[in-house]
C-alpha cells in the first residue's frame, strides 16, 4: 500500500464555504466510499490516491481523531464589520439603515434562487471591496469566489443567521409602516369623503331652499 501524508484540518474554522458545500454534497449510502470522497476534499488529494492508502497508515495517522469534528455541528461565529479574505480586506455592512435599497433587493431576491450554494451570494450582497460602493467599480462575483474560497463556514454562518434575523425585523418594519401609512392614507380619504358629503348636503340644501325661476302663483 502506498504511504503518504494527508494535511487534514481538525475544526470547522478551517473549512471554508467552499468545502463545506462539497462535504455537504457527499452522500452516506456507501461508507466506504464516503471516507474516501471526504478525505479528499479535505486534504485536496485526488480520491484515487487516497484509495491506494493503506487502513493501518490512516490509523496511525489519527485520522479518526481527527474527523471528529464532522459529527458536530460547525458553531457560528459572532460578525465583525472588517474582514480580510486572501489578502484582501472587506467592509461588512451589519446596519440595516445604513443597506441600500439595491443591497435590499438583490438579497431577496438571491433567496429566491434555486441554488443550494447560496450562502456566499448572500454575504456578498453586504460585503464591499474597503474603499468601495456596493455595486460600483468592483466585480460582485469576484466578492463571491473570496467567500466561497477563503471564508471560513463558522464565519459564514454567523452571518448568514445574522443577516436572516435583520432581515425578517427590517421586512417586519417595512410591513407595519407600510401599514401605518395605508391606514393614514384611509383616514385622509374618509376624512374628505366627510367633508364632501357635507359639502353636497349644504348646497342641496341651499338649492331646495331657493324658488325655481319657472314657478307661479
Amino acid at each position: 500500500m502506498k504511504e503518504i501524508q494527508l494535511n487534514i484540518p481538525s475544526s470547522w474554522k478551517e473549512i471554508t464555504v467552499a468545502k463545506f458545500n462539497e462535504l455537504a454534497a457527499i452522500s452516506n449510502e456507501n461508507p466506504f466510499e464516503s471516507t474516501v470522497r471526504i478525505l479528499s476534499v479535505l486534504s485536496d488529494t485526488p480520491e484515487e490516491e487516497i484509495r491506494k492508502l493503506s487502513a493501518l497508515a490512516l490509523e496511525n495517522a489519527g485520522m479518526s481523531q481527527k474527523l471528529s469534528f464532522l459529527s458536530k455541528q460547525p458553531v457560528p461565529d459572532i460578525p465583525c464589520e472588517k474582514i480580510k479574505l486572501d489578502g484582501k480586506y472587506y467592509t461588512v455592512c451589519l446596519y440595516p439603515a445604513k443597506w441600500t435599497a439595491g443591497q435590499y433587493l438583490d438579497y431577496t431576491a438571491v433567496l429566491q434562487m434555486p441554488e443550494i450554494k447560496k450562502v456566499a451570494k448572500l454575504i456578498a450582497c453586504f460585503t464591499v471591496p474597503e474603499g468601495k460602493e456596493y455595486g460600483k467599480e468592483y466585480d460582485f462575483d469576484e466578492v463571491v469566489d473570496a467567500i466561497n474560497d477563503n471564508m471560513p463556514i463558522t464565519q459564514a454562518l454567523g452571518y448568514a443567521n445574522f443577516f436572516a434575523l435583520q432581515l425578517k425585523s427590517f421586512a417586519k418594519a417595512l410591513r407595519d409602516f407600510s401599514a401605518r401609512k395605508k391606514k393614514k392614507s384611509t383616514r385622509r380619504q374618509g376624512n374628505r369623503l366627510k367633508k364632501a358629503q357635507k359639502k353636497a348636503i349644504s348646497e342641496a340644501s341651499t338649492q331646495s331652499g331657493t324658488p325655481s325661476s319657472s314657478s307661479t302663483r
